[in-house]
């Protein structure tokens, strides 16, 4: 049994670490596709592969948010070509936590094949974690929410993954031609959820995230719905206007504000992190450092298309005037055809002529002759 693991990421700096080392315990092989981070993500994760024989490492930088094409690619290659038995399509802060100390291929052996469903649970973050030295966030934060039902990820067995499936944008559920893929719930496994993990990730994370999402001509706010709030509390105030929101966003992430939750359902139960001690050090930069980066390689890919757009205008010119003397070139070919034809039906007309009097002057001959 061979079980995979696949992310999609984007600066994620301050927790990839954690999440290859605590994965690669529990899958055989694990498939990241970096998308473009510009926060050293990609590079830690080149640095990692040295350490960590079974990670795979994709680049695809994109500008807006096409997760679920990227993760539907990603789910075909863990089956088609690392021959996966099971498939977990997870994000750089989702951590896959079974019960009772086991590893995953453990719960997994003793499962039919399914697509199952895993609940997530929301670790808060609170402004005392900014004091602390840990740098690992997954032991840093320590308080998780109850899991609920309607919020969950899946595992996917290797027969529910063929061509014609796809994943959803945020790998909430899986498609086919005829609808989702029906699911069943996987209890004795938890997500661990860490998306407020400190003030310079979550500006980070709400800069980035709102401008991937605004980037897309067919945006839906129902989906990223959760950035548009704190994003404007940050144009507004800077760090303090988000920093005020994020204990509250860290309760409430991907949920409807208007239910009743307190931080009295929270309960001290950390992560069982089963991956090494972060050994990599991260650079040192500003709260808004990486949004600045990002910012450039918006800018820079804008250039870049900037350019391929004034190539493909050359191009286009170059191609009509082609075009247009081809058109030429066919008039005139249907001119000459037109001629050759108008010579021809004259060249006939002559020689029947000729020949017509050279006929009548062989009869008027031979009339001749037959005179006595």
């Amino acid at each position: 049994m061979k079980l995979v693991a696949i992310a999609g990421v984007k600066n994620e700096l301050d927790i990839i670490e954690a999440f290859v080392s605590h994965h690669a315990r529990h899958f055989d092989k694990l498939i990241v596709l970096d998308d473009g981070s510009s926060d050293g993500t990609f590079e830690v994760l080149q640095q990692l592969r040295s350490e960590y024989k079974d990670l795979v490492v994709l680049r695809q930088p994109t500008i807006g948010y096409r997760q679920h094409e990227k993760m539907t690619l990603l789910l075909r290659m863990a089956v088609n070509k690392f021959g996966a038995d099971w498939v977990a399509p997870l994000d750089a802060d989702e951590f896959i936590e079974p019960n009772q100390g086991l590893l995953l291929g453990e719960v997994l052996a003793a499962q039919q094949p399914a697509v199952y469903r895993l609940r997530w649970n929301n670790f808060l973050w609170t402004a005392d974690l900014e004091r602390r030295d840990e740098r690992n966030p997954v032991l840093r934060q320590r308080f998780r929410l109850p899991p609920r039902a309607e919020h969950s990820k899946l595992l996917i067995h290797r027969q529910f993954a063929n061509g014609g499936s796809e994943l959803t944008l945020g790998n909430h559920s899986l498609l086919r031609a005829d609808g989702p893929v029906p699911t069943q719930p996987l209890d004795c496994v938890q997500l661990c959820h860490y998306p407020v993990r400190s003030i310079a990730q979550y500006a980070g994370k709400i800069a980035i995230g709102y401008l991937q999402y605004l980037a897309m001509p067919d945006w839906d706010r129902l989906n990223g719905f959760h950035y548009i709030k704190p994003f404007r509390a940050l144009t507004d105030f800077g760090l303090e206007g988000i920093m005020n929101l994020m204990h509250r966003d860290s309760l409430f992430y991907g949920r409807d504000e208007s239910e009743p939750t307190d931080n009295r359902l929270a309960v001290e139960a950390p992560l069982n992190y089963v991956g090494e001690s972060l050994t990599i050090k991260m650079p040192e930069r500003s709260a808004f450092s990486n949004v600045l980066l990002y910012a450039e390689a918006i800018a820079t890919q804008f250039a870049s298309n900037a350019r391929q757009a004034q190539n493909c205008d050359r191009a286009s010119i170059e191609i009509a005037l082609l075009q247009k003397r081809n058109l030429d070139v066919e008039l005139e070919l249907q001119r000459l055809r037109g001629e050759i034809s108008r010579q021809n039906r004259q060249l006939q007309s002559r020689t029947f002529r000729l020949l017509t009097r050279v006929y009548v002057m062989l009869i008027r001959l031979k009339i001749l002759r037959q005179r006595p």
